[in-house]
């Protein structure tokens, strides 16, 4: 036979009759479970936003460094196409870097 239990002002209530701090327990329980829940999801959907940056930048960087291949590919085929020419630009780039290092001190 079920013990009655006291409320408060003393009336006497069945254990199977739920009382307001047990409904509040239960709300508080059910609230904490959504919350972990919506926390979760939020967790998931940063973690798939971070993925997607992620793979972006390998996609970048792989475009990067195929177009610094080709590119440095080009420069060199044009400096063995005409090596005079290649020379005399990088002697002038030298001689202008010069004077104005020369001019900063």
């Amino acid at each position: 036979m079920p013990h009655a239990t006291h409320r408060h002002d003393g009336e006497r209530t069945s254990p199977a009759v739920p009382t307001l701090g047990d409904e509040i327990r239960e709300s508080a329980h059910e609230a904490s479970d959504r919350v972990k829940q919506l926390g979760a999801a939020i967790v998931q959907e940063a973690q798939d936003k971070v993925d997607a940056v992620r793979e972006r930048a390998a996609d970048y960087l792989e475009q990067g460094t195929e177009t610094v291949c080709r590119v440095g590919r080009s420069l060199d085929e044009r400096v063995r196409a005409q090596p005079v020419k290649a020379l005399l630009i990088a002697a002038g780039v030298g001689a202008l870097l010069g004077v104005v290092w020369a001019r900063r001190r």
